[in-house]
């Protein structure tokens, strides 16, 4: 097999020295899948223990850690596998102390409980695999009957949801969600199995156009003000930003009766897909000078057919047979800080059809690999056109 390697780039993890100190800290901590089977009894946290907690913003890391393992060393709801869990993944809070009300984050893990239902909850036909209510501050696992029965990503999902304080309870659901599966994704250093991930690219496409700051302030206070004040300045009014983000909302409720054939639910989001991606394309084009056709990366974003037929021409790579391409997304919140999207193209493919009787029940690779190329797609070759002289800085 040919490998003809335009340029590699794997994905480092970038441990600081927040990750270092919780490391230091909990050295003597059980990791995820080697627990001890002990319980904690769960009493009511009384009013004097909630009152001690004090917020300040002015933090020494080693007291953000101290501070933070003590409130979970208090949690009188959870078990000691659970502590354990919840502890392997503090480092994540820690990381992004400057954007959080520690005091928040405190009483969140002086009081969050864990509950697991062995029953399977569908929501408008769709499964629920798990829930986070802040009201309650408890996370409801379903299918489960322990911890052992939770994927990892799951739990970190819903456990990275207890760290967004809310302004408006129930509000956003789109944002609240998406940013929260992005930010799982990269910490949690694995794909989010959830429906989200079949549109957050709206959510990056936004990151590509205002950066990742205002969100990270959302992922730890779901204010839309975080977001729609950096829209407005670029194009429009608060209002236009508002409505940008109501219609992701109708677009998530519609994405969910999609999944379930309803025929005129396709219909709507395939109009609204449209309408969303032309809002976003006159904030871009007000911060660029140029429409976002040119730029590969927000291509790839909202329409992956012509992003491969760009790449194949920026690249003349014309091949027969069928091609198979994987990909690494741009780190937003943690990982690599290249802002790089790699993409491995490999084949032609051959599929021979596999049947019982006359009965097609299945596609199986056959051939593989006559070449691999790996693109690095960067600030270097993703405007198509020549646009990169019309780029407003």
């Amino acid at each position: 097999m040919k490998k003809y390697s335009i340029k590699k780039v794997e994905k480092n993890l970038n441990i600081g020295l927040a990750t270092l100190a919780v490391i230091m800290f909990c050295i003597d901590s059980a990791v995820f899948g080697s627990f001890i089977n002990k319980t904690v009894k769960a009493e009511e946290v009384d009013a004097d223990t909630l009152k001690s907690i004090e917020y300040s913003i002015n933090y020494d890391i080693n007291e953000v850690v101290i501070r933070l393992n003590n409130a979970l060393d208090k949690n009188e709801y959870l078990t000691y596998d659970e502590k354990d869990l919840i502890r392997s993944n503090l480092w994540v809070f820690i990381d992004n102390k400057d954007y959080m009300d520690l005091n928040y984050i405190e009483k969140t893990l002086l009081t969050i409980k864990i509950k697991y239902n062995k029953k399977i909850k569908y929501k408008d036909k769709v499964i629920t695999k798990a829930e986070y209510s802040d009201k309650r501050n408890e996370i409801i696992f379903y299918n489960s009957s322990n911890l052992y029965d939770v994927d990892y990503s799951i739990f970190t999902h819903e456990l990275f949801h207890s760290m967004q304080k809310k302004k408006d309870f129930d509000k956003n659901m789109y944002l609240i969600e998406t940013v929260n599966t992005i930010f799982n994704e990269e910490y949690a250093f694995g794909k989010d199995d959830n429906v989200y991930c079949k549109y957050y690219y709206f959510t990056k496409m936004l990151m590509e156009i205002i950066g990742e700051e205002p969100f990270r302030r959302y992922q730890c206070y779901a204010s839309i003000d975080f977001i729609t004040s950096e829209l407005s300045n670029i194009y429009g009014t608060e209002d236009d930003a508002r409505l940008l983000l109501e219609l992701l909302d109708k677009y998530q409720e519609l994405y969910v009766k999609t999944i379930n054939g309803n025929e005129r639910a396709v219909s709507k989001a395939l109009k609204l897909k449209e309408e969303i991606i032309n809002r976003i394309g006159l904030y871009y084009e007000a911060k660029y000078g140029f429409s976002m056709e040119n730029d590969l990366i927000m291509l790839y974003y909202y329409d992956k057919n012509e992003f491969y037929k760009k790449l194949n021409s920026r690249f003349s790579n014309n091949k027969d047979g069928i091609i198979l391409y994987e990909y690494n997304d741009i780190d937003y919140f943690h990982g690599s800080d290249s802002h790089t999207l790699i993409i491995n193209e490999r084949g032609p493919i051959n599929l021979k059809k596999i049947y019982i009787g006359k009965t097609e029940i299945k596609e199986k690779e056959e051939t593989i690999n006559d070449y691999e190329i790996i693109y690095q797609i960067d600030e270097s070759n993703r405007y198509l056109n020549n646009v990169m002289s019309l780029k407003k800085h």
